[in-house]
């Protein structure tokens, strides 16, 4: 399946998950068009001073790649902040 990036859905969420400031949000493929353990398959853009709040995954995993900019992580099972820079990835089980 190809998804042109005109047919992308986009939406905007603030304060995600108690976070500060706005997260762009680019649906690449929707939940049900892809298998696996995921809800979200898309691209995140958060501006400089913008966060996503602390979660939980719970039977699913997550995975960020930084592209451009920096990224602080947050692990709280180590009790510790990772700082993270392109090319990086995160992989939360």
């Amino acid at each position: 399946m190809i998804r042109k990036a005109e047919e992308m859905e986009r939406e905007v969420r603030y304060q995600m998950r108690g976070g500060n400031g706005e997260v762009q949000i680019i649906h690449l493929f929707r939940q049900g068009e892809f298998k696996g353990n995921a809800r979200m398959y898309a691209r995140l853009i958060l501006e400089p001073g913008c966060s996503i709040g602390l979660h939980e995954h719970v039977g699913e995993e997550e995975i960020y790649t930084v592209i451009r900019g920096q990224a602080v992580l947050t692990d709280s099972t180590l009790d510790q902040e990772q700082m993270m820079n392109p090319g990086d990835a995160s992989l939360t089980l």
